[in-house]
């Protein structure tokens, strides 16, 4: 939780945690954007692993037989114009995130929404949680601003696996 209130000092839009389970990415932490307008997530809340960046960022850093059972548990349905439901696309989309090292949603799950996330992988390099932060569109048009979120989500992902280790 430091990361995540860290990230929602600096960028005031709503930062969230999600963690992989046997067939599911679920959010286990979030904090709200103070702004009216904003994207919001719920603890609990089962995110789709083809739409949704805290979904992709751990689906993605997952051997291809459990990255497939996350998205046939989940099933890929379409939530607005911009989600990707071909399977092909999909594992291109998954192998975009691998190499760049990050996920996004662009109005993927929900019209006007931008999400950034960045995975937290264990010590084989499969991503055990990840972290996002999320805003209206209008909000995060800036290139500059964009790699200033990533930085810090980044940086935020370093200091959780840190902060993770025994002695």
């Amino acid at each position: 939780m430091p990361c995540l209130k860290e990230l929602s000092r600096e960028f005031q839009e709503t930062v969230s945690l999600a963690m992989r389970f046997e067939n599911r990415v679920e959010v286990v932490g979030t904090i709200e954007s103070p702004h009216l307008i904003r994207m919001g997530n719920t603890v609990g809340r089962i995110v789709p692993p083809h739409a949704s960046s805290l979904g992709k960022a751990i689906a993605a850093f997952q051997p291809e037989e459990m990255r497939e059972r996350l998205v046939r548990s989940y099933g890929i349905h379409r939530f607005t114009e911009h989600t990707v439901t071909d399977e092909v696309a999909l594992k291109a989309a998954f192998e975009q995130v691998r190499a760049r090292g990050y996920s996004t949603d662009e109005e993927e799950s929900v019209l006007d929404g931008r999400c950034f996330g960045v995975p937290v992988l264990d010590g084989g390099g499969r991503a055990i949680a990840a972290m996002s932060i999320s805003a209206p569109k209008s909000r995060i048009r800036d290139e500059r601003l964009q790699k200033r979120i990533l930085t810090a989500l980044h940086r935020a992902d370093w200091v959780a696996v840190q902060d993770s280790r025994p002695g």
